[in-house]
């Protein structure tokens, strides 16, 4: 989230003062624009929407019935996960 009244500059740090890395995702049109509109709804880009629910600003409300499903839903949004990956 930039500082107001300072132009953002390519190559600084802003809101979490560490570099961003380009992460590419697969999702449906569906998935799409459902990301789009959550975004939208908190004034948020996508990729700002994603971080913050990495970082646990955001929670995430799961309908994991068992401790296996909730132990998978954490394991695969964890910052370390593999399943995103960098380029």
């Amino acid at each position: 989230m930039p500082t107001p009244g300072k132009k953002n500059q390519k190559g600084q740090p802003e809101k979490y003062g560490e570099m961003k890395k380009r992460v590419n995702f697969t999702l449906t049109p569906t998935g799409i624009n459902q990301l789009g509109d959550l975004a939208a709804q908190r004034q948020l880009s996508k990729s700002e929407l994603i971080e913050q629910i990495a970082r646990g600003e955001i929670p995430i409300q799961s309908n994991a019935s068992t401790t296996v499903e909730q132990e998978i839903i954490k394991k695969h949004f964890s910052r370390s996960s593999p399943m995103l990956r960098t380029n």
